[in-house]
């Protein structure tokens, strides 16, 4: 948390001398979202939400996610639950009823998601990581991006509306060796809960194709009751 606080002091002065174009970019992008208090907010949340997925159908999930790494997926389809488990670097996927260990490719997957579901939170911790990819074109519109490399296996990039420096997109890249799977979610409907700014729906798509749509019914801000988020504790 204080390595956060400390970024965000960096960016209320970002009109200061010395200030760099993200730095400047990421201020209006926190600004946004309800400035730095909303960014704190989105330490420790949960989403509950339905899910429309291509292969499964309609299903109801649940999204807790505990800075800095920490997060919990549960999705409850007719007939059948998924459940996936992010602690840093490991990661359980499997059922209602039994996890098993993960690495490589699937938990990547959930790093991914963790990352873009925490948008400012993710950009203003990870400021370091930060790549200005400038001004680029995306179905006839202009937007400003951000990349995060996070590792040789994962890259993402934040696209931004320069009009209401919002992010629409998100994309990321997961190598395994020669191969490269991509995924993107586009963030619409926007609304602000409790001073933050809250995008309602997401559409997500894997290697080009429709994955789904997620729509939020609830969220909340640090409750009680988040995770677990080892299941070896349990």
């Amino acid at each position: 948390m204080r390595g956060v606080l400390l970024v965000l002091g960096l960016l209320l002065a970002g009109g200061e001398a010395g200030a760099s174009g993200i730095d400047t970019l990421l201020a209006a992008v926190v600004n946004a979202y309800g400035g730095p208090a909303a960014v704190q907010k989105l330490e420790t949340f949960r989403v509950e939400a339905d899910v429309q997925s291509m292969m499964q159908g309609l299903g109801r999930a649940r999204r807790d996610f505990q800075a800095p790494d920490r997060l919990r997926v549960e999705i409850a389809y007719s007939g059948a639950t998924e459940v996936r488990v992010l602690d840093g670097d490991k990661g359980w996927r499997g059922d209602a009823t039994r996890l098993g260990r993960v690495d490589g490719a699937p938990r990547l997957a959930m790093v991914y998601q963790m990352l873009r579901s925490t948008v400012p939170e993710s950009l203003t911790r990870h400021r370091a990581l930060l790549v200005d990819r400038g001004a680029q074109s995306r179905e006839g519109a202009e937007y400003r991006v951000l990349a995060l490399p996070w590792s040789k296996e994962l890259d993402l990039t934040f696209w931004i509306d320069p009009k209401d420096h919002r992010v629409t997109w998100v994309e990321g890249g997961i190598r395994t060796g020669p191969l490269t799977t991509n995924f993107a979610t586009q963030y619409k409907d926007f609304r602000t809960v409790d001073g933050v700014l809250v995008p309602f729906v997401e559409e997500n798509y894997a290697s080009g194709q429709h994955t789904g749509t997620t729509t939020v019914r609830a969220v909340r801000f640090a409750p009680a009751d988040l995770g677990p988020f080892d299941p070896t504790h349990n």
